[in-house]
């Protein structure tokens, strides 16, 4: 094998290794709004786990959190997007006793 066609072998391989996808970069952290002071990092952590194992049961997969909004030390609010940015889920947990929870509500679903 000749040096041009060890060079053509290189610039193939380079070029294929070239389009190899790129793992995902980490989503951005949600942006944090409102009376952030008045609860600790370990309550976003929780609020955050929180609302990860609500993506798994509705939408079956993480997505990234738009935002929490801390309304006082025991009601944070959370908002993302899923079904490729169509659909917004919005819901506020409560710190009860000391202990934040999801919202226990039913959803319902309105068709035009």
């Amino acid at each position: 094998m000749g040096f041009s066609s060890l060079l053509l072998a290189a610039f193939i391989g380079v070029g294929v290794a070239g389009c190899a996808e790129a793992p995902d970069h980490p989503p951005a952290p949600p942006k944090i709004e409102g009376h952030f002071k008045s609860v600790s990092s370990a309550d976003i952590s929780k609020v955050i786990a929180l609302t990860e194992q609500d993506m798994l049961k509705h939408v079956r997969r993480v997505v990234p959190i738009e935002y929490l909004r801390v309304v006082d030390r025991d009601h944070i609010q959370v908002s993302y997007w899923y079904a490729h940015g169509s659909t917004q889920r919005w819901m506020e947990l409560r710190r009860v006793h000391g202990v934040w929870s999801l919202p226990n509500v039913q959803e319902v679903i309105v068709s035009g």
